[in-house]
């Protein structure tokens, strides 16, 4: 029933309450003017209890120096009071029961029962004025005697005065071309902090404004929403309206408003007019090539003008291209041109343009960009390629000895190979006058008519080439380039030399005890060699060991003076000629030094072993042997010595010794002994103090001395008998 009216008859049905102990027998009814309490068998009568709309209220806010806040509310009611309903207000805020007025900051508030009971109430609440900048988080309490404490939670903050923030005062060179509803935008950021309420910006007439770059553009005001009591840095862009139709300067101020802010104002400014434009002469320019290794590319030309220009037109360079305002010159790799106009008006310039050398084998295509303040770009696409260089490769470069005989032909043939990579075209091979050519060993030849090795996807494949001196030709000397050809590639030449010969006969007659070589290739008696007229042999004689070359003659004179080393070379050879070379025995001179007869030179054959008497005259006796300085007096067999296997030049040397008794000679075996070595008489055996004297054949003393005990070494000269006298020897020697 509504609360001060009279009851009416009715009915309820308890099982729609909440609770428990519900559908239970009433076991009583209490009516008061306005509250009917009912017991149930088994229940509890309620106690005081509070209720309230809402357990918190947020967002009170006001600006330092100002407030209160704006007010919030909720609403109160209790039954089964005991006692009046208090409210306790916060120290920082305020209540009223009275929306706008009444607020006091008495506390508490007081509320009076009737029959226990509060009927719902609204209280009004507000952070007061005044107060520092912070946050505010308190509790306004209700409570009554008896009845659970209720609160409902207020949280506010005092702020800092409101900020907007605005990255430009003024924007300028705005620029639009109605023509073609085109127009420049520029932007500035913007930006609030401790807001009450949204930013507001309104653009000037005939300028219009966006959050978004390029679209959703309008004339009218746009309103940035407050989060959290601010506005974060949002990027705004202008641009003049490009619907605006008249060619003229335009200007005006953007505002920038906020509750609690001074409106800020933006200038803008800008021009209504006819767009500048950029007239490159061509959109596309091609073929720009050249192979790896070489480059830059030849160079091209196109030209550009411009008109209603606000600014210079920069030309600018892809990554693989260059360009110049100069023929062959001033080619920049890095950097942009930039061209002047005059009164907004470039007059047609010729820009020259190439592909720039050093890079790898690909299409480079790529474009040169045109800009000017306000203008359209333009570009102009240059494509060119580097491929990789056509290589033809030959091995060898160059064959010889190609010979045959007078009469005969064609010679043997000879071979190289050719192959190709990243060819456009066949191999071109064109042999010489008097050579032939094929592809085919022994078969096929052809003096005139080219060969063509194919390619496929640029390469030809290794391929062997044969090559002779070709028949019937007159005895001369031949040489010719074979010319190996493709497109792209430089020309190769293989050369060519080859002789048709007139043969001369070369017999050579070799003796015993050697062998002759020509060539290393060892040859036999009567062998006959073919010598081209004019040419000269060679060759090496090896004689058997222990021989040496005895006579050699060529067409019966002899050569033997030219021979070195055992390698005689002829001189050329124009008719039959005949080659003879003998061999004899090595010979040696074995000189025997004889202090009686003198010296006797012996020529002695290798390997020889002769043998030698010794017969002194009357009164001597055989002293001592010596053979190559070394002493062989006890080789002696009757007076008679051998001398070893003869394999060089030798000297056998015999001294003597007076015989006092006389008698046939005989080996003298005492401890005094004379002989000589080289150019020394070498004199041992003396007893000291004993006097030695070195005398001529004749007997004339040439020099005396005194014996120390020791071996008497006494220079003298060579070839000569000398006689040495001990106290009681006398020695004929001879050096």
């Amino acid at each position: 029933t509504t609360p001060g009216t009279t009851f009416t008859t009715g009915s309820f049905t308890p099982t729609t309450w909440s609770g428990t102990n519900l559908n239970k027998p009433l076991t009583s009814i209490a009516m008061t003017s306005s509250n009917m309490t009912f017991k149930f068998m088994g229940g509890a009568v309620i106690g005081p209890t509070i209720t309230n709309s809402v357990s918190s209220l947020s967002g009170f806010k006001y600006a330092i120096g100002g407030g209160p806040s704006a007010e919030q509310s909720f609403t109160v009611n209790a039954v089964n009071l005991t006692s009046n309903l208090s409210i306790t207000t916060p120290s920082n805020y305020e209540i009223s029961p009275l929306s706008g007025s009444s607020f006091t900051p008495i506390s508490p508030i007081s509320i009076a029962q009737t029959g226990g009971v509060v009927s719902p109430t609204t209280i009004y609440v507000r952070l007061k004025a005044s107060l520092t900048v912070n946050s505010y988080a308190e509790n306004v309490a209700l409570t009554a005697t008896g009845a659970t404490t209720k609160n409902v939670a207020l949280t506010g903050d005092v702020t800092n005065l409101p900020a907007v923030s605005n990255s430009l005062s003024s924007i300028t060179g705005l620029y639009s071309v109605p023509s073609i509803s085109y127009a420049t935008e520029k932007s500035f950021t913007v930006s609030g902090t401790d807001l009450t309420t949204p930013i507001i910006i309104t653009p000037p007439a005939n300028f219009q404004v966006s959050t978004i770059s390029g679209s959703s553009y309008t004339s009218s005001a746009i309103t940035l929403p407050l989060v959290n009591f601010g506005v974060a840095a949002t990027t705004i862009y202008v641009r003049i309206n490009p619907a605006y139709a008249t060619i003229t300067s335009l200007s005006g101020n953007l505002n920038i408003a906020t509750t609690g802010v001074t409106t800020k104002t933006i200038a803008l400014s800008g021009n209504s007019a006819n767009r500048p434009l950029i007239t490159p002469s061509v959109t596309t320019i091609t073929a720009f090539d050249y192979f790896t290794g070489a480059g830059p590319s030849a160079e091209k030309s196109f030209t550009v003008s411009g008109s209603y220009l606000t600014g210079n037109i920069v030309v600018k360079k892809s990554a693989n291209y260059e360009i110049s305002t100069g023929s062959g010159v001033s080619f920049v790799a890095s950097d942009s041109i930039s061209l002047a106009p005059t009164t907004g008006t470039i007059a047609s310039t010729t820009i020259y343009i190439r592909l720039k050398t050093g890079l790898n084998a690909a299409t480079y295509t790529e474009n040169i960009t045109f800009t000017s303040m306000n203008a359209l770009s333009k570009n102009v696409s240059a494509s060119g390629t580097v491929t990789s260089k056509p290589t033809v490769t030959i091995l060898p470069t160059s064959l010889s000895g190609f010979t045959y005989n007078s009469g005969n032909g064609p010679s043997a043939e000879k071979t190289f190979t050719v192959s190709g990579i990243y060819l456009s075209s066949v191999i071109l091979i064109t042999p010489p006058t008097n050579f032939e050519i094929s592809t085919t060993s022994g078969a096929s030849f052809a003096a005139t008519s080219p060969i063509l090795i194919s390619q496929s996807g640029g390469t030809a494949a290794q391929t062997t080439i044969y090559v002779r001196l070709k028949a019937g030709l007159a005895v001369n000397t031949y040489s010719g380039d074979i010319s190996v050809a493709s497109t792209g590639v430089t020309t190769q030449n293989l050369t060519c030399s080859g002789t048709v010969l007139d043969p001369q006969n070369l017999t050579v007659l070799i003796g015993s005890n050697g062998i002759v070589k020509e060539n290393n290739v060892t040859l036999t008696n009567g062998a006959v060699l073919i010598v081209n007229k004019g040419d000269t042999k060679t060759f090496v004689f090896t004689p058997d060991y222990g021989y040496e070359v005895s006579t050699l003659t060529l067409n019966g004179v002899d050569v033997k003076s030219q021979l070195s080393n055992n390698v005689y070379t002829t001189s050329a050879i124009n008719g039959t000629s005949t080659l003879s070379v003998t061999f004899h025995k090595l010979q040696y001179v074995l000189s025997l030094k004889d202090a009686s007869t003198g010296s006797i030179d012996l020529i002695s054959d290798y390997g020889s072993t002769p043998s030698f008497r010794f017969t002194p005259t009357a009164g001597w006796k055989v002293s001592t042997v010596f053979y190559n300085s070394v002493d062989v007096t006890s080789s002696l067999a009757n007076g008679v010595y051998t001398v070893p296997t003869i394999t060089d030049n030798g000297i056998l040397n015999i001294s003597f010794v007076a015989d006092i008794v006389g008698g046939s000679p005989q080996f003298i075996n005492d401890n005094l002994k004379v002989y000589t070595i080289q150019s020394d008489i070498i004199i041992e055996g003396t007893i000291a103090g004993e006097t030695i004297g070195l005398y001529t054949v004749i007997g004339k003393q040439i020099q005396s001395i005194k014996s120390q005990g020791k071996r008497i070494v006494l220079p003298a000269q060579k070839d000569t008998v000398y006689l040495i006298r001990t106290e009681n020897k006398a020695f004929k020697v001879i050096l």
